[in-house]
């Protein structure tokens, strides 16, 4: 009974010092980030939501700025990058065409995007 007890307030113990340390003594903050220094699949993932964004708002200068988040100097760039990319890898209708129409409506429009759009929209 007596180790059964000790076990517990052991247990206790190492529960109290770990919150305290973990809410008191070394609390972790919030850390806010930026798009541009995120790992790349998670940059492309970002691509892909500004895309998607932009086909239900329709705002050019609200995507060009999201975009810019990522390449202040050529916010088109990336998009670009990745809507070729995807092109070349195969990648689904669905997909793909978001970035060519975001790619068009800002000017940034490739003949690779073009070829790929004649052949899937009509």
């Amino acid at each position: 009974m007596k180790q059964i007890v000790a076990l517990l307030v052991g247990l206790g113990i190492g529960l109290g010092l770990a919150l305290l340390i973990g809410w008191v003594a070394l609390p972790v903050g919030p850390y806010d980030t930026t798009p541009d220094v995120l790992r790349d699949d998670y940059k492309e993932e970002y691509v892909r939501l500004v895309s998607l964004t932009y086909q239900v708002e329709t705002d050019r200068e609200a995507a060009r700025t999201r975009l810019a988040a990522l390449d202040a100097l050529s916010p088109t760039r990336p998009l670009v990058e990745q809507a070729e990319r995807w092109i070349a890898q195969g990648k689904v209708e669905w997909m793909v065409v978001p970035l060519i129409r975001l790619a068009r409506d800002l000017d940034a429009e490739t003949p690779v995007m073009s070829r790929y759009l004649q052949g899937v929209i009509p």
